[in-house]
């Protein structure tokens, strides 16, 4: 019997090969649950995966690699496998060809945990212990303080009247005691501390709809709309290799109606607008309030507060991705401890650290999505003392934006062309991860935060006014679907066919979608969004918008797990690939939640106790 359930357990050829169906993994549960306890034998079983990579310029179109999982008794390794493919007249000619390879295996034995892990486990109790002793220290210490606090203050404010301040046995107990104790709300260094890993503290602080005076409302809304587009972008690209009808899914991504899909690297052009809009902004404002005080901006906080902001939780991250995750789950796809699911990290993750990670090492990328946290780091640097500039100096701003941007272009045009690149993404290396083929947006972010507070909103609307918003609407339209549709024509022969044309679009277009995207934000502000601004300006996406940094770390993490886990092909179909999305989406902001209020919000808490503000 267990003979016959390891021949059951491995791949056999299946219907719809022709469709593309490639991926003929067997079943995995059924291979590694042949234990020696079940049956009156030596060994377990254990699974391996063989990859057939085809011949250049034969297979069938559309289809990579054929994959097949082959079971066999724990005993045997690689080469053993290697030779009973060889012994198979089906996969003799492949193996002798060297094009049939074994990938992959897993057995039931658990590997032996590193001690990297033992301490990333470590740190996670040590973290959920902070946590545990600051919130029992809110809710039973702090918060009762505070209302005492708060009622004392409603009392010693209730009026004039002689009768309140007659003198009983409570009022002079309180005033006895010296006015500084009884306004005491200060905590000590420890308590401080404490609360910042408070769960009740922090969770109203992601949750809250507030907003600060003077804030972009709208902003929150672009920000959570684009981040699901980047999980939705990255849903199709991460279950490509499991499809068993891949032909059907090259064919949908030719169709005009998912090119907002297979186009999605458009939203990453939308966070460096973000984040350049956000930086001018804000640093504007905060010199404009410094100025009329007589003081200077601390640059070097600027820096500090950026690099903090981002940096922990990232560290964070990667540690779940090199020492956790691993040993969390298993399957047919899944590689094994101690090489993990990104072996580049074991000698590159201080690039990460530095932020260089899209230029040192990076064919050995460490969490490969992180290229988009190298780009904004570098643009912020740069950023900081272009937007000093630019209100100090105006016109010389200006200029310099205007050269960098004109740069930018002539950078984007050689390389499109010496590398004969195609839209949408062109090259990753040489090109969709170099910041000075991806700043045009982010200037254009900078010049957006600068217009936003030189342009003073008028009080009256006059129909000229209302021409112009209308005529500047149907322009930012027509350039965003330029961007998003131009691609349609590839696959119908009427764009995009020559070099020209992919230089060109290579070029310009995350620049035309990030001023197609600053209309958006400068009408909206200034009350000529409509709808749009109903929509974008929600309260609800403002702790959904929070969360989107988290999300961004995490996602990846999430839809690794659901992919290198599937034991059996996926199907594609519209309706699954929405099943899929919705459900990343509503996982990755729960996991997101969870390491905002245990990682990101807690440390900002703690850089305010060091710099006491």
């Amino acid at each position: 019997m267990y003979a016959l359930q390891m021949l059951d357990a491995g791949g056999k050829p299946p219907s719809g090969i022709l469709g593309g169906n490639l991926v003929w993994t067997g079943s995995y549960s059924q291979c590694v649950n042949i234990t020696r306890k079940g049956f009156n034998i030596t060994f377990d079983g254990k699974f391996y995966m063989a990859t057939l990579v085809p011949v250049v310029g034969g297979g069938i179109a559309g289809v990579t690699k054929l994959t097949i999982g082959v079971c066999v008794p724990s005993s045997c390794n690689q080469h053993d496998v290697n030779q009973t493919l060889d012994g198979s007249i089906y996969w003799r000619f492949f193996v002798q060809q060297g094009i049939l390879q074994v990938t992959s295996a897993y057995s039931q034995e658990s590997p032996p945990i590193q001690n990297v892990t033992i301490a990333a486990i470590c740190i996670c109790s040590v973290l959920l212990l902070l946590i545990a002793i600051g919130t029992v220290y809110d809710v039973i210490i702090h918060q009762p303080r505070l209302m005492a606090i708060k009622s004392q203050k409603e009392s010693e404010a209730q009026g004039s009247d002689v009768t309140a301040n007659l003198p009983d046995e409570r009022t002079l107990l309180v005033n006895r005691l010296p006015r500084k104790e009884t306004h005491a709300t200060k905590e000590g260094m420890t308590g401080r501390i404490l609360l910042c890993f408070s769960l009740y503290t922090n969770i109203g602080k992601v949750l809250s709809t507030k907003q600060a005076p003077g804030s972009i409302r709208c902003l929150h809304g672009i920000r959570f709309i684009s981040m699901t587009w980047v999980i939705l972008g990255h849903t199709y690209g991460a279950a490509q290799p499991h499809f068993d009808n891949s032909l059907q899914v090259s064919e949908a991504l030719q169709t005009f109606t998912i090119q907002a899909i297979s186009n999605a690297f458009v939203a990453v052009d939308s966070f460096f607008f973000l984040s350049g809009l956000l930086m001018s902004y804000l640093l504007i404002k905060q010199m404009e309030k410094n100025r009329e005080k007589g003081k200077s901006v601390p640059y070097g906080m600027v820096y500090f507060h950026r690099y903090w902001r981002l940096t922990p939780t990232y560290m964070f991250a990667m540690m779940l991705w090199m020492w956790v995750l691993p040993y969390m789950f298993s399957g047919p796809f899944w590689p094994q401890p101690p090489d993990g699911l990104d072996p580049n990290c074991g000698d590159n993750w201080w690039t990460n650290l530095l932020y260089v990670n899209n230029f040192v090492n990076i064919d050995r990328m460490c969490m490969s999505w992180t290229w988009y946290l190298a780009n904004d780091m570098q643009f912020f640097v740069i950023g900081v003392p272009l937007v000093y500039i630019l209100y100090r100096w105006q016109i010389l701003g200006i200029v310099m934006q205007l050269v960098l941007l004109l740069a930018s272009f002539i950078t984007t045009a050689v390389l499109s062309w010496q590398y004969d690149m195609t839209a949408p993404e062109g090259d990753v290396t040489k090109y969709y991860e170099k910041p000075y083929c991806r700043i045009g947006p982010y200037l254009v972010g900078v010049a957006v935060g600068w217009l936003l507070i030189k342009i003073k909103p008028k009080q009256t609307k006059s129909m000229t006014m209302s021409l112009l918003m209308t005529i500047g609407w149907l322009v930012a339209a027509a350039f965003a679907l330029a961007v998003l549709y131009s691609t349609y024509g590839q696959y119908h022969g009427t764009t995009l066919q020559t070099e020209a044309e992919n230089v060109l679009y290579l070029t310009v277009h995350r620049t035309v979608w990030a001023m197609a995207l600053g209309w958006v934000v400068v009408a909206c502000h200034h009350g000529y969004g409509g709808v749009v601004d109903i929509i974008l300006s929600w309260d609800a996406w403002v702790p959904l918008s929070r969360l989107t940094y988290c999300a961004y770390l995490i996602h990846i993490l999430l839809l690794t797990a659901v992919n290198l886990t599937l034991e059996v092909p996926i199907h594609y179909t519209t309706f699954t690939m929405i099943y899929f999305f919705l459900g990343h989406v509503t996982l990755s902001y729960g996991l997101a939640f969870l390491l905002s209020v245990a990682v990101e919000v807690p440390l900002m808490g703690v850089e305010t106790i060091i710099f006491n503000k």
